[in-house]
Order: structure tokens, then sequence, then C-alpha cells
């Protein structure tokens, strides 16, 4: 069954409320203020039944230009508008920028009721109607049913509940396969529940159990229980109106703007990229870095508007923008939103979301170009872009909240996108085949002069690679390109990287330093210098160590293999004699420094030759000789 939100919007004193209450029987004027004033201040929410019994949820908004800010929160989740103007009165300021706010958000559907018809005459009457339908020329209610009642008396109002009908099959339903997302605009404390928050279910599903998230703050709660249209229930569906009971926050934990969605989705953002239009009639235009105040969902943020390639838009048109919040949001792509100046207060257009997570960076015409592409691009598309953009691995949680989808959203996506060899996957990270195609190229071309530089060297080593090339990548991401890298033209050996072609060259000056080390090394009594003394060329010594030719013992000793087996002898022959040596033992029997002798043995102990009981060592079976 099909779910849908009716609102009201109109000038104040033009009988919203007293209309709601016309049509459901209930007033959702509850704050005493509101009472006393006889004006609606904050939101107001009910019920009623159409004549197929399906219950619709509708919400009442204040009319008062004081007030605009608590219009917009509960705007965003209506499908399906009455748009309310008096009949003594006619359109005024306030249903003007009622119906501007309403075009913006991109509501399609909507009714006009003329109330207090029971005030004026027949004439009157006919020519507040003829101004309407001239005023709504070019809008979305151009060919809006219009409807005349007195909510006092009664006259109209079960028309209006027909025609209400009608227009309700026409609005299309809500989406109950994306992710959920539910928008606050209540939050209050129920005596013996807790916390409840109260909201426009505006995509998906949520049960009772569920583990939630609440966004920008990221925390995470379980909802405890669901109520709508005053009735208790175990599952909600988009396009209700929901109270939800939460779990282990309280009161002060939550306000208005805040959005109920699944946990580790990260829907938080302080700057997005969008495109905005200023109304014909706004007042001012827009500059670049002006600031302004954003409504998007139901809140209410600061924000500096950075214009691209433009310096100002003004009234009529449209352009994009980036826009530097001073607060973070939850928002996702395709969000629509209002702007209005800072002060005074005015309206002066709105917006869609393309971007939430913008790189750092922007440039004029070629990334204007990119939000052109972008405004219109399919989930797929957009994720296509994220995954060339990012120029990198990405894992599903970061590209579930780059692309404002949900993990399954995301992994139905992707399934296809690998199938037609579009992406790469692997160890849970998700690669662009360009990307990976460049991480190549870029590798071979490191390779290339790295052999050059380092002509001794069996190639360059995964973590020097990493830290010195890849940083920007994450770790994880960096090994699994690695791992799926499949390049006839790069060899990886254990731990490093090579190109096939590549034999180490050993000049004869090389060769000369070699041999002199070898020489130093072997007629030092097992009592070797430091290696810094016997030469600064480092490059051969780790050539002569990755060929076997020198042993390092520790950081500061360093043997020919000659020397080696000279000490596995000379231990070799103490354990002929005894079953366990000391170090005291072992140190007689080279004559050298205890320093020496300590060292070699714990070589031996790291290469599994002995091992150490306490303050003896014994050897390790089937080394005995």
């Amino acid at each position: 069954m099909k779910r849908v939100i009716i609102g009201t919007a109109g000038h104040i004193d033009h009988g919203k409320t007293t209309l709601i209450k016309a049509l459901t029987g209930r007033d959702t004027d509850r704050l005493p203020e509101e009472k006393q004033r006889g004006i609606t201040i904050d939101l107001g929410f009910s019920y009623f039944e159409l004549p197929d019994g399906t219950k619709a949820g509708i919400v009442d908004v204040p009319g008062h230009e004081k007030f605009i800010r608590n219009m917009l929160a509960g705007a965003s989740g209506i499908d399906l508008v009455l748009l309310v103007i008096a009949a003594d009165e006619g359109v005024m300021p306030q249903t003007k920028e009622h119906l501007h706010i309403l075009e913006l958000l991109g509501i399609k559907h909507g009714i006009v009721v003329i109330t207090k018809i029971d005030m004026v005459e027949k004439d009157w009457l006919e020519l507040v109607e003829e101004e309407i339908k001239e005023y709504l020329q070019g809008t979305f209610l151009e060919k809006a049913a219009i409807v005349e009642v007195s909510a006092v008396n009664g006259i109209g109002i079960e028309e209006l509940k027909r025609v209400i009908m009608e227009e309700y099959q026409r609005v299309e339903g809500k989406n109950l396969e994306r992710h959920f997302r539910l928008p606050i605009d209540r939050v209050f404390s129920v005596h013996g529940y807790g916390t409840v928050v109260t909201g426009t279910l505006i995509s998906g599903k949520i049960r009772i159990g569920d583990e939630v998230g609440i966004y920008p703050k990221g925390y995470i709660t379980k909802i405890r229980n669901l109520e709508v249209h005053d009735e208790n229930v175990s599952e909600a569906v988009a396009g209700q109106r929901v109270a939800i009971n939460l779990s282990s926050l309280k009161v002060d934990d939550l306000k208005r703007g805040m959005v109920v969605a699944p946990v580790d989705m990260n829907i938080s953002t302080d700057m997005i990229d969008c495109k905005i239009i200023i109304l014909d009639d706004s007042p001012f235009t827009v500059k670049n870095n002006q600031r302004i105040r954003l409504y998007i969902g139901s809140s209410e943020v600061m924000a500096r508007a950075s214009l691209i390639n433009s310096d100002e838009i003004k009234q009529g048109n449209s352009g994009f923008c980036r826009l530097k919040l001073e607060e973070d949001v939850a928002c996702e792509r395709m969000d629509r939103f209002i702007i209005r100046s800072y002060s005074p207060l005015y309206t002066l257009g709105g917006g869609l979301v393309i971007n939430p997570y913008p790189q750092k960076k922007k440039n004029t015409t070629g990334y204007e170009n990119e939000l052109k592409m972008l405004e219109n691009a399919t989930d797929r598309e957009f994720l296509k872009y994220v995954l060339i953009a990012s120029g990198k691995p990405l894992s599903t949680a970061e590209l579930s909240r780059l692309c404002s989808l949900y993990a399954e959203e995301i992994k139905a996506i992707v399934t296809v996108m690998e199938k037609d060899e579009e992406i790469v996957s692997g160890e849970g990270y998700y690669v662009d085949t360009g990307v990976l195609d460049k991480f190549g190229s870029v590798i071979i071309n490191v390779l290339r002069d790295f052999h050059a530089s380092y002509p001794l060297k069996n190639g360059i080593s995964k973590e020097e690679l990493y830290s010195r090339f890849f940083k920007n990548i994450d770790r994880n991401g960096f090994d699994m390109m690695i791992n799926i890298l499949k390049r006839k033209d790069i060899i990886r050996g254990d731990n490093f990287l090579f190109l096939p072609d590549f034999k180490k060259n050993i000049s004869n000056d090389d060769r000369k330093v070699m041999e002199k080390i070898l020489s130093e090394l072997n007629s030092c009594n097992f009592t070797p210098p430091s290696i810094d003394k016997l030469t600064s060329n480092m490059d051969m010594v780790e050539y002569m160590l990755e060929e076997g030719i020198l042993i390092k013992i520790d950081d500061d000793i360093y043997i020919t293999k000659e020397t080696e087996n000279q000490l596995k002898n000379v231990l070799s022959s103490l354990f002929v004699q005894k079953n366990e040596i000391t170090v005291a033992e072992y140190r007689d029997a080279l004559g050298i420094s205890r320093k020496y002798a300590l060292a070699y043995l714990e070589y031996f102990d790291k290469i599994r030759m002995t091992r150490r009981i306490g303050d003896v060592r014994i050897l390790i079976r089937g080394e005995k000789t």
C-alpha cells in the first residue's frame, strides 16, 4: 500500500490549522503560546482516513514569516500539498514564499484550497479564484484542482477529501527498497519510555529492534518501539509519519535536524557541491564567499557560498557552488534544499546536492563540466565517478558514505560493474580498472628509476614502494591492488617487485669494494669492526646480504659466510663435549669479549641452531655433529 504525506502551506491566518481540524477532528496546535496567540508557531501533525480507508499523515506548518525555519523543517517530507488561500485576502506574501519553497523542494502534487468562503460574497470569491489561477500560471499548481471550503460550517470538506484521494493516487510511492532515512523534527521524552523522536520516513523501512545511527553525531542506538498514527507497530515504511522510541540516548543528546539512518553509513559532511537556483523575485543575488542560511531536511545551518566559475548568481539564474558549512549536517546526494539570506531574512532560492563529499580542491571550467554530468548521473554512474576521482581502492563502507548508498545497494551495483569489467574487487575493496592500470604504469616507471639508481638491489620492497609513492592510499587498499595486479611487465618476489628484464649489475668499482670488505672481515679474528668503518657504500652491503655473502649478526656486527661457518664449527665442537654451554665457555673457546660471544649466541638462537634455557644454551636436535 502506498503511503503519502500531505502538508499545508500558505499565509498566516488563512485557516490551515482550522482546515486540518475539519479534516481530522484534531487540533494540531499543541503549544500553550499557539493557543494563547491563535497562530501556529511550530509544526503540527495529525492524520485522517481517505475514502478508501487509507490513513494519510498530514503536516501543519506555520504561516508567519518569522517561523519559516519551522515551516521548512516540515516541508521536506511532503508529497502532496494543500496550498491554503483565504477567500477574504487572496494571494499574500507568505502564499508566494511558501509556493516558491514547495517548487524548489521538488514537490509535484498539490491542491489549492480556498478557505473562509462563508466570509465573502460570490462575486468576490470568483475574483479571488481568477487571481489565484493567474498567479499559479507556470507553477507546478497551474493545473491543480481548486476546492472552496468553509472549515467552520463544513462546506466543501467532503469534496476536498474526494479530491485529495484522486491526487493521492497520482503521487508516486516512496522507494521502500532503498536504505531508510528519517529527518528528526521533534524530540521529547515520554514517562516510562524515555526518548522519542518523530519525523517523516522518506525512504526504506524500519523495524523494532533495528540498530540505527543518528547523524551527524554518529550515535548508535536501537529502536525500542514504533508508533504510526497513534498506534504501536512492528514496522514503519517510507511515506509514514513515525514516532521512534530510542534506547540509550537522552533528550539533550538529540535535536531537530539530525537524521536516523543505517549504522555505518556515516552521512555527515561539512561541505557540499551543489547547484543553486535564485528566485526571480529574490531581493538579493548570491555572491562569491557570501554567508547564507542553508535548510536541508529538517536542519538549519550557516554556510558560505564558494561559487564555481562565477562571481555572482543573479535573480532567475542558476549556478554551481560549493557550500562550506559552519557545522556538520546529515545529507545525501540529490537532496533538495532552500537558501535564505543571513540578515535580513529572505528566501533567496534553493538547490540540489550533487556531491555531498567533494574533493578538497575545485577548479573552474573542468570541474563545472563534471558537476553538470553528475547532476543527472545514475547511482552506477556516480559510483564509477567516485572510484575514478578517488584514484584508489575504496571499501564498501567508504563507497556507502561517498555515494549515499547502503551496503546492500553498493553490492548490487558493483556486482554488475565487475561483470562488465569496469571494476575489480578484492579483500573487501573495489577499484576502477583504469585506476588499476594507471597504478601498474606508475609502478613500472618507479621500477625503471629504481633499477637505474640501485643496480645492486633485487628490487623495491612493498614497504618502500608504499611509503615513498602511495601514502595517499589506505595500506590495505594498496596491498589489495598489489595482490590483484596481473601484469607480465612486473615481477613480484617474496616482498619486493622488479622488472622482468632486470639483472644486477656489479661494476668493477663495486667489486673492489666487496673484495675489500671481505678481506677486512676475514682478518679480524671474530671481532669485526662496525660496517660503517669499512665502507660508506651501503648498497653494496645490502647486495652482499641479499646474496648471502655477508651475515648480519646485529646492527653493529656483520660477518662473512666463511666466518659464520667457523663460528658454527667451534660451537658444535663444544656440544660434542657437553650438552649445554655458557656464554663464558663460548667466549673462551673463541678468545673474544663477552659482547661478541653473546651476540653470536643470540644469532644462533634466532636461526634456531641453539635454544637459551636460563643462563645456558642447548643444541637444538638435528644440529649436533
